[in-house]
C-alpha cells in the first residue's frame, strides 16, 4: 500500500511538472513570441527553453513502475520536448544569425574605423610616393570592403524571424564611398606632390640659368646685331622652356607660389627680350639707312659723265669749276 501510494505521488509529481513546463513553454510561444523580440530577451529564452528540456523529469518517469502510466507519462513529455523543440530551434537559429550579423555589423564598422584613421593620417608633404602605394592599398581593401558592405545591408534588410533586427544608424555603402572620396583626394594631392617634387629643381635650374644670363648682359652689353640676335634666340629658348614648366605646375597652394615666382621671373624675360629686340630693330633700322644712303650715293656717282683724259688736260681751271658748279 505505501508503495502504491509513493507511486502514485511519483505518478502526480511528473504530471504537474509537465504541466508546469508546457505552461511556461506555451506562455513564451503564444504571449512572447507573437512579435519579434529584442536579441538580449530572445537569448535569455533560448537558455530558458534549453533549462525546461532538461527539467523534464525523464528520470522519475523510468522510476514509474506501473506500465501504462509509465508510457502514457513518456509519450506526455515527448510531446512536451516536441512542444520545447518547436520554439527553440527556430529561435536558437535566429539568434544565431543575429548575433552573426551583428559581429559581422561590428567588424565592419570597425573596420572603417581603422581605415579612416589611416585616411586621415596620410600625410601629403612626408614621403609621398611611399604614401601613394599605401593608399593604392587602402583602396583595394576599400574596395573589397564595398562588397561586403552591401551584402551585409541586404541581410539586414531581410524581413524578421522571431530576433528583432537592431537598429542600424550607419549607411555602410555610404561610409565605404565617402571613404573611398577621401582616399582619392588624398592621392590626387600626394600626385601633386610628387609632380611638384619634380619639376620645382627643373623651374628652379631654368630660372636660374636666365638670372645668369641677365647678369652677364647687364655687366657686359653685347654689341654686335649679330651678338645681340644670338642672345635673343638663347633667351627665347629659355622662355618656351620655361612656360612649359610653369604649364605643367600642380594647382595647390604651393604649386601656387611656385607659379606666381615663375610668373614674375618671366615678366622680368619678357622686359629683356623686348629691350633687346627693341636694341636690334635699332641697329638694324640704322644700318638698313645706312645701305640706303650708300646706294644712293653710288648711283649718283654712277650716273655722273665721263670725261676723258685728254678733255681735263685741255680744260681751263675756270671751265673745271662751271662743271663742278653743275654737279
Amino acid at each position: 500500500l505505501a508503495q502504491a501510494k509513493e507511486q502514485e505521488q511519483l505518478r502526480d509529481g511528473v504530471e504537474q511538472k509537465l504541466d508546469e513546463i508546457s505552461k511556461r513553454c506555451d506562455d513564451l510561444q503564444s504571449n512572447r513570441y507573437i512579435a519579434a523580440q529584442e536579441l538580449v530577451i530572445a537569448t535569455e529564452d533560448v537558455a530558458c527553453l534549453r533549462s525546461l528540456l532538461e527539467q523534464i523529469p525523464m528520470v522519475q518517469i523510468e522510476s514509474i513502475t506501473q506500465r501504462q502510466a509509465k508510457e502514457q507519462l513518456a509519450k506526455r513529455a515527448d510531446t512536451v520536448k516536441n512542444q520545447i523543440r518547436n520554439l527553440l530551434i527556430p529561435l536558437e537559429k535566429d539568434v544565431r544569425k543575429e548575433q552573426e550579423l551583428m559581429r559581422d555589423l561590428h567588424e565592419m564598422l570597425s573596420t572603417l574605423t581603422a581605415i579612416g584613421d589611416d585616411v586621415i593620417a596620410i600625410d601629403p608633404n612626408v614621403e609621398p610616393s611611399e604614401k601613394l602605394e599605401n593608399i593604392g592599398e587602402l583602396a583595394e581593401n576599400l574596395r573589397q570592403l564595398k562588397g561586403k558592405a552591401e551584402k551585409l545591408e541586404e541581410k539586414l534588410r531581410i524581413a524578421e524571424g522571431l530576433v528583432k533586427r537592431a537598429p542600424v544608424t550607419d549607411d555602410l555603402s555610404a561610409r565605404v564611398t565617402q571613404l573611398q572620396n577621401a582616399l582619392a583626394d588624398k592621392s590626387q594631392l600626394l600626385t601633386m606632390r610628387i609632380k611638384l617634387q619634380a619639376i620645382a629643381p627643373e623651374i628652379s635650374l631654368i630660372t636660374e640659368s636666365i638670372q645668369n644670363r641677365v647678369n652677364e648682359i647687364e655687366q657686359s652689353p653685347v654689341q654686335t646685331v649679330a651678338e645681340q640676335n644670338a642672345t635673343l634666340s638663347e633667351l627665347e629658348a629659355k622662355k618656351r622652356q620655361l612656360v612649359s614648366l610653369v604649364e605643367n605646375i600642380p594647382p595647390g597652394d604651393e604649386g601656387n607660389e611656385m607659379r606666381e615666382r615663375s610668373n614674375w621671373q618671366l615678366s622680368q624675360l619678357n622686359d629683356l627680350l623686348a629691350r633687346l629686340a627693341a636694341a636690334v630693330g635699332e641697329k638694324l633700322a640704322a644700318l638698313a639707312a645706312f645701305n640706303a644712303t650708300k646706294d644712293e650715293v653710288e648711283a649718283q656717282i654712277a650716273s655722273l659723265p665721263i670725261v676723258a683724259d685728254d678733255q681735263i688736260a685741255t680744260a681751263t681751271v675756270h671751265g673745271l669749276d662751271n662743271r663742278l658748279q653743275d654737279l
